[in-house]
């Protein structure tokens, strides 16, 4: 007898003790612990049949000392995600036949991250330069970058080269909600050098038009397009038609590119260039030099720079030699002024 006594005293006790903890208001959502899109709607849900409702909010996992979000009759509340993402909720209520709270729910709208644009520590350009800049990180599926806040057509990759001066920023989303777009912000300023022009001045007052650069350091000067050896100075005289140009670089380091400046040497006579032969080319120490029945009043030899290796006044016709022992191999041109004040330029080659 004492044990069955026993024994349903016990079996009362239990059905006491879970009756005492059980949860009369329970609160649920569909995204509990999981990741939404910015987006969408989050559910919060309680258990129905209340007479009122309070709704709070958390910033920790308890389900004490929140804030009060609203207080209604209604044990549903609908919550845009993004604005409340890692938030803890609970619910509770004073209903007669319920006074409790219940345990918090949570989800996550802020698990992508947000975008940073990598790019070169110099954002000072020249013109013509360009810069890349560039997503880091894998992980997003879609890109857009934009300059000064405005969409840039066409750039949807995660790498964008700058060709003009401005801000550049980028904004991703993820392949999980394409319709969430983070952007990285504030970017980079890109800017571009203002380069002053270079131009060539020609001075034809002389016997050969001697052409000057207006600025720029590392100067190379350039015929019908090819370089020419050893012209590297601020100044060059032209010996032969055609055009001349120059490059180099200005104060910034910035490529300067002249436009080509055409030059048509006097006083050139058809006559004596077909009378006139040298020989031999290549040549050595001397050059043999046919004029036929012209007269020739000077002979002058300039190297690539334009500068005089030798020059010489005669007054001879036929055949004679010029001795240039001391100069060193390469090209040089060769002008033959005669009498009748026709002119003959050509150019040699020295062994």
């Amino acid at each position: 007898m004492k044990n069955l006594l026993r024994t349903a005293t016990a079996a009362i006790t239990a059905m006491l003790a879970h009756n005492l903890s059980a949860q009369c208001i329970e609160l649920t959502t569909e995204a509990d612990g999981v990741a939404l899109c910015s987006y969408e709607t989050a559910t919060l849900e309680a258990t129905p049949g209340f007479d009122n409702y309070r709704f709070y909010y958390n910033f920790s996992d308890s389900n004490q000392d929140g804030t009060l979000f609203t207080e209604t009759s209604e044990h549903i509340l609908e919550l845009p995600a993004g604005e409340w993402a890692v938030t803890y909720w609970y619910v509770e209520t004073d209903d007669p036949s319920c006074s409790e709270t219940s345990g918090t729910v949570w989800w996550d709208a802020w698990v992508f991250q947000n975008p940073v644009v990598m790019h070169d520590a110099n954002t000072m350009l020249c013109p013509g330069d360009s810069s890349l800049v560039e997503m880091p990180f894998p992980g997003p599926a879609f890109f857009q970058w934009s300059k000064d806040f405005t969409e840039i057509p066409g750039a949807e990759d995660p790498q964008y080269w700058v060709t003009e001066p401005g801000m550049y920023t980028v904004a991703v989303a993820y392949a999980g909600c394409p319709e969430q777009w983070l952007s990285s912000g504030i970017g980079p300023t890109f800017q571009f050098y203002n380069v002053t022009p270079l131009t060539i001045e020609v001075d034809e007052s002389g016997d050969f038009p001697v052409l000057t650069a207006s600025h720029g350091t590392e100067l190379q000067w350039f015929f019908n397009g090819a370089p020419i050896e050893g012209a590297t100075g601020p100044e060059y005289t032209a010996t032969e038609n055609g055009f001349y140009s120059a490059e180099g670089l200005d104060s910034n380091g910035c490529s300067l590119a002249s436009e080509p400046v055409e030059v048509i040497l006097l006083s050139i006579d058809e006559a004596l260039s077909a009378s006139v032969n040298l020989y031999p080319n290549p040549f050595k120490d001397q050059l043999q030099v046919s004029v036929g029945d012209a007269r020739v009043l000077q002979v002058r030899i300039f190297d690539l720079t334009g500068k005089p290796v030798l020059s010489e006044v005669r007054n001879v016709s036929g055949t004679f030699t010029l001795a240039i022992p001391g100069a060193a191999s390469g090209v040089y041109f060769v002008e033959i002024t005669a009498e009748n004040g026709a002119r003959y330029t050509s150019k040699i080659l020295k062994k």
